[in-house]
């Protein structure tokens, strides 16, 4: 993105404000629409000269803080409070998250960032900003601190010690080693002390608390900064401030601000300066239609600006989405740039014949929401904060024990960590920190509290020995079936023709993306010449049917059918109402069997599927019939497996396995059978091999291996629920 801001760096348009800035004159750039705007601000505040904007004001200034990040600007997103209290009163704790927030943004434009505030937010009174900057602590590699001093200090300045650091205002103390988060910035500090004097600074990742880079300084702001009675006003300089709108922000506050505004409008006033510039409504609809809009927009010539070489970006969310873009523009001989990168929305820029526009644009979908990481906010939690009080835990030497927390004792002159297990006989263990992968969460197949082990006995070493034994021999049984499996081969899907990409595009959200990674690499597995056998596990809510659908919509374009097996009738139901409506712009045939179905339904629904008529079948248990002959079944989606019984499983080996191949396909067939047709493609020879296998789950697992009855399998994750 900050290619798209440097393109800007010496336009006329940015000059003008930098010289308005310099003169403390008003100004207004008209006809300024969607991204241009932030694209503007973002040249202009990259200059690093001393008449660069400090603050803006917007409407949606969630969104313009969001853009200016994105185009590589440092900004601090002042919140509006809901009800504004000062610490004097006891109704502070109402809004408390919101007023620390609002102190840590004050003191990142004391360092130097862009304040980006709503018109209310900047009307709602503010602490001292020296007392606020006063009390921020800065620590940099070879001071001398006291440790504990230290954290006396951060602890008076509104941090919480926590055994684990995941939040904002969150410390933990380890040794000889501080780990704490601020309240401004991406990343957490790991401060590792020599003594008395501070050996090293590192970011770190508090999801997987690993190292990321090393840090010059650490500047951990305060939570406190006295009462909240000052205008905003009255704490900043007296120069131009910028602002977004149609109308001055002096008419829309209580009382004047009493400084000159730099103002960016979509109508061109009389004396504004001209932005030249549209918005890309007319490329929103069918991406199909959109980018034909695209392609002619870009042989216009700009009105008013004849010698503007048109030209355009296309921007995607992320690499796969930037592929997915890629393949569609070449579907559609379109020629554009596609780079990753968000802005709120595209824009036509007349004058430099540029158009922006984002793949949300172009499908007229509801763009995913960004995860705000920029003054507040949190992480996602670490594996040991599953534990709990109570907890049955295994420990990988003694055996099953009871998690009574976490304790902190003195090792070596040191203050360490340690997990407090109990077992057999109230006998305590305390585990290191540095010793976490020895303990794991006990997963029982009942609700029975387990027996607990006695340290130091045989029974739990021969119970392991048992247990390594038979993970052994189910390994060799495993291994044999992915060999027979390797051996046996698999339909060798095409790759994606124009309809299967098409499809996706109908998506009306944007997709997650762990989405897309499913997607690319099911893909990648339908078109090997192996059968495939993989689980897609994801919560409810997560986008595992969209994923299933799409490989579905892969297999029958390829002239294959497609089975899709649930365990209650509901679910069925579910799935058969959601393929119907995601596929009503096709001509596939969807087709549900299930208990309620009468006989002559049943008998008509088998012949329709033995002569490939249907290309998805959507049931229950009832699938499993002996009286179903797949015409040449291609792939068979599995939605929570461990539901069905035994016997059922059994009949999926059956199904899976033992497949007959038609007398002879039918001639003069092609494939890209979404289109329209129904009969089988001639090309394909090997019907008789096994099906791929997609198995949905909602239950967690580790992404290493996963043992069923379908064997060994390749694993995706989601781990996003759209948005």
């Amino acid at each position: 993105m900050r290619q798209l801001r440097d393109l800007y760096a010496s336009d006329h348009r940015v000059r003008a404000c930098s010289e308005a800035f310099a003169q403390r004159r008003n100004l207004v750039v008209g006809a300024c629409h969607g991204g241009l705007i932030p694209v503007l601000i973002a040249a202009w505040s990259a200059d690093g000269g001393v008449h660069r904007p400090r603050l803006v004001i917007a409407g949606d200034a969630s969104s313009m803080c969001d853009d200016l990040e994105e185009l590589g600007v440092a900004v601090a997103l002042l919140p509006e409070l809901d009800r504004f209290a000062d610490e004097a009163s006891d109704e502070l704790g109402l809004d408390r998250a919101g007023h620390t927030r609002r102190m840590a943004a004050l003191e990142a434009y004391a360092k130097g960032a862009i304040l980006v505030a709503s018109p209310v937010a900047v009307e709602q009174p503010v602490p001292d900003l020296a007392d606020v900057v006063g009390k921020s602590i800065i620590v940099k590699p070879g001071e001398e601190h006291d440790l504990h001093a230290l954290v006396d200090r951060l602890v008076g300045v509104g941090y919480q010690v926590k055994s684990t650091v995941e939040c904002r205002g969150e410390l933990a103390v380890r040794g000889g080693i501080i780990d704490v988060f601020p309240w401004i910035g991406n990343d957490p500090f790991r401060i590792e002390f020599f003594g008395d004097t501070v050996d090293s600074i590192r970011r770190f990742d508090a999801f997987t608390q690993e190292s990321i880079a090393q840090a010059a300084e650490a500047i951990l702001a305060s939570a406190k900064g006295g009462l909240a009675t000052k205008s905003l006003w009255q704490q900043l300089p007296d120069e131009p401030l910028v602002v977004v709108g149609d109308l001055p922000l002096s008419g829309r506050l209580k009382k004047p601000h009493g400084r000159q505004e730099i103002r960016f409008a979509r109508q061109l006033e009389e004396g504004a300066l001209d932005g030249a510039s549209t918005g890309v409504e007319r490329l929103r609809g069918d991406l199909r239609r959109g980018l034909g809009e695209l392609a002619r927009m870009l042989a216009e010539t700009a009105p008013g600006h004849p010698g503007a070489r048109p030209s355009a970006l296309l921007f995607a969310r992320n690499d796969e989405a930037k592929r997915e873009m890629e393949a569609h523009c070449r579907d559609g001989e379109v020629r554009v740039e596609v780079h990753v990168g968000r802005l709120s929305a595209g824009f036509r820029d007349l004058e430099a014949g540029l158009v922006v526009v984002h793949d949300f644009e172009l499908a007229e979908r509801e763009p995913t929401k960004r995860r705000a990481n920029r003054v507040a906010g949190g992480s996602p939690l670490s594996s040991l904060n599953d534990l709990k009080r109570g907890d049955h835990v295994v420990h990988l030497r003694h055996g099953i024990g009871i998690f009574r927390g976490m304790a902190t004792l003195e090792k070596r002159g040191f203050l360490e960590d340690f997990l407090l297990l109990e077992f057999a006989g109230e006998t305590k263990l305390y585990v290191p920190v540095e010793a976490i992968d020895l303990v794991q969460k006990f997963i029982g197949a009942s609700a029975r509290a387990p027996e607990l082990s006695t340290i130091g006995g045989t029974a739990w070493a021969k119970k392991r020995a048992k247990a390594e034994k038979a993970i052994e021999d189910m390994s060799g049984e495993l291994l044999a079936a992915q060999a027979a499996r390797i051996a046996a081969g698999g339909i060798t899907y095409p790759e994606d023709t124009p309809e299967v990409r098409r499809f996706a595009t109908t998506f009306p959200y944007e997709e997650t993306e762990d989405q897309l990674s499913a997607v690319r690499e099911i893909t990648a597995d339908m078109e090997r010449p192996v059968a495939m056998d993989r689980l897609l596990c994801g919560d409810v809510g997560f986008g595992k049917t969209e994923v299933a659908m799409r490989a579905a919509f892969k297999a029958a374009d390829a002239g294959f059918q497609v089975a899709v097996l649930a365990p209650t009738t509901l679910l069925a139901e579910q799935h058969l109402e959601s393929f119907t409506a995601r596929f009503a712009d096709s001509s596939i045939a969807i087709a549900g069997l299930n208990r309620f179905r009468t006989a002559k339904e049943r008998r008509e629904v088998l012949a329709r599927v033995a002569s490939g008529e249907v290309r998805i079948l959507i049931g229950t248990h009832a699938i499993l019939t002996d009286d179903l002959k797949f015409s040449n079944l291609g792939l068979l989606v599995v939605d929570e497996e461990h539901r069905f019984g035994v016997k059922q499983k059994e009949k999926l080996r059956t199904l899976r396995a033992s497949l007959e191949a038609p007398s002879a396909p039918p001639a003069g067939t092609t494939p890209g059978a979404a289109s329209g047709a129904t009969e089988m493609p001639a090309r394909r020879v090997a019907y008789a091999k096994p099906p791929d296998v997609l198995t949905l789950s909602a239950t967690p697992i580790p992404r290493t291996l996963h043992f069923s009855m379908l064997g060994l399998r390749d694993i995706s994750v989601l781990a996003e629920a759209p948005a």
